[in-house]
């Protein structure tokens, strides 16, 4: 015989053996109320779930890639913590920029590669407008000559995200971030 969830008393099951309250009145009373909230709960999760996909329908594709962008710059603020400014090789700690060498909102083809984006030091990237000469000089020590060219190739290509590949980015940068967290 099983004991009640609520009295502990041991009780006959009429008619499962998964019952966990006995039958008196108080007991099943908050049985009901138990299965009331656990509805109302399911419920509120189902509307929070309605209520993103309608949020995330209605978004356009420039606002979608503004929060990818956050996204990304999140992720080489992680990678790029405790390391060297890019430009000025101060340390980089608390607050500091991801700092494009081709801007992103000029250069949509390399808004999202990572070649391009670098932690850099907010007098850097914001008082001396990314201070460019010291950053390619650098950026040529870590990727090389090769991939530098690759990127002035590419500075002037016409790039359209659909929302489909902003939301596998997203995605891609999610799990990037996570993976930075668990090592």
């Amino acid at each position: 015989m099983p004991r009640c969830k609520n009295c502990k008393s041991r009780f006959e099951t009429r008619f499962s053996t998964l019952e966990k309250y006995c039958w008196d009145v108080d007991c099943k009373t908050i049985e009901a109320m138990e299965k009331i909230r656990k509805k109302k709960d399911l419920d509120a999760k189902k509307q929070r779930r309605e209520l993103k996909q309608k949020k995330s329908d209605l978004e356009t594709v420039q606002q979608m890639a503004k929060r990818v962008q956050k996204t990304v710059n999140l992720y080489v603020r992680k990678r790029d913590q405790g390391k060297q400014c890019i430009s000025c090789n101060k340390v980089l700690k608390g607050k500091f920029d991801a700092g494009h060498y081709y801007p992103a909102g000029t250069c949509w083809a390399l808004r999202y590669d990572l070649a391009n984006i670098w932690g850099q030091c907010v007098r850097c990237n914001r008082d001396l407008h990314a201070n460019l000469i010291e950053y390619r000089k650098k950026l040529i020590l870590r990727i090389g000559q090769e991939e530098l060219e690759r990127l002035d190739k590419h500075c002037h290509d016409i790039r359209k995200f659909t929302k489909h590949e902003l939301e596998v980015i997203l995605k891609t940068f999610k799990k990037k971030i996570k993976d930075l967290g668990n090592n």
